[in-house]
């Protein structure tokens, strides 16, 4: 599927810049609209390593009024998350009504990273998706609005962010 998708797309910077304010503009006015109706919002970013889940997180975090957001990275589970069952981890950070919670990562991890790196036997990942529907099904059936953004980027820019890094700690 990703093969299909044109990577080489770009916004230049001042178009960019210039689309921010406008941007931000709505974002806070949708997050109003949300606090004043009661919705809780979970938005999940997830995607490959080095497409800059993090800074996406964090630019959301500048624009947003901080009183009614919370984000939680969710990287590799503590000792006392596996004591849990799986998904315990994110029910514990669900949004109050009204609350927008930003995943930085999510459930997808086991039939993503865990599957591809070996942590998860096959038995696990391949159970993870019916779980993963059901657990959406009772997110949604509660009434939360599951935003979810995919980030991906091409082999070449990644390979460039990773050397980046290597000289830029």
């Amino acid at each position: 599927m990703f093969e299909a998708v044109e990577l080489g797309q770009k916004v230049s910077k001042t178009d960019f810049n210039a689309a921010v304010p406008e941007l931000r503009t709505k974002l806070l006015k949708l997050q109003y609209e949300i606090k004043d109706k009661g919705v809780p919002v979970i938005i999940i970013v997830s995607g490959v390593e080095g497409a800059g889940k993090s800074e996406v997180v964090n630019r959301i975090n500048e624009w947003l009024d901080a009183r009614w957001i919370r984000d939680h990275a969710f990287w590799y589970e503590t000792e006392e998350e596996r004591l849990h069952p799986r998904y315990w981890r994110f029910w514990r950070h669900l949004p109050l009504d009204g609350y927008i919670s930003i995943y930085d990562r999510s459930w997808y991890g086991r039939v993503l990273v865990e599957r591809v790196e070996g942590f998860a036997e096959p038995e696990e990942w391949l159970r993870s998706y019916q779980e993963i529907n059901d657990f959406e099904e009772q997110l949604t059936s509660h009434g939360i609005i599951l935003i979810k953004f995919w980030l991906h980027l091409g082999k070449d820019e990644q390979l460039r962010r990773f050397k980046e890094r290597e000289i830029t700690p």
